[in-house]
């Protein structure tokens, strides 16, 4: 149904979509905000891991896959979080929904370290 060129370049375009949500959420980021929030921003890539093993081991467990397949339906569906999460950060940073403790910044720099 989807056209060979189109087939082609697919992981050129999956490739410039993730650079385009990881350009956002880096001019969404405060550095003043970073700084103050310090080294939990670097600790926030851990709902991320957790993320993916969990999903690895459901459908490990669920579906019947190797872990190496559960692995990578793990991380590949925690890979496309951001793609959903990282426009609501941003939301949130515009309307200054819990940018007083830094929230948003902090998940946005802890995707990025997932990156």
């Amino acid at each position: 149904m989807i056209s060979k060129s189109i087939m082609d370049i697919s992981p050129d375009l999956r490739i410039i979509a993730l650079i385009i949500i990881l350009i956002r959420a880096g001019f969404g980021i405060n550095i003043e905000s970073l700084r103050k929030v310090g080294m939990t921003a670097v600790m926030s890539c851990i709902p991320d891991l957790i993320e993916g093993f969990a999903v690895m081991l459901a459908a490990h467990y669920l579906l019947g896959l190797s872990l190496i397949e559960a692995g990578i339906l793990g991380f590949v569906i925690a890979a496309v979080s951001p793609a959903i999460i990282v426009p609501q950060m941003l939301s949130f940073i515009e309307r200054r929904m819990g940018t007083a403790k830094g929230i948003p910044t902090i998940y946005l720099q802890g995707l990025q370290w997932m990156m």
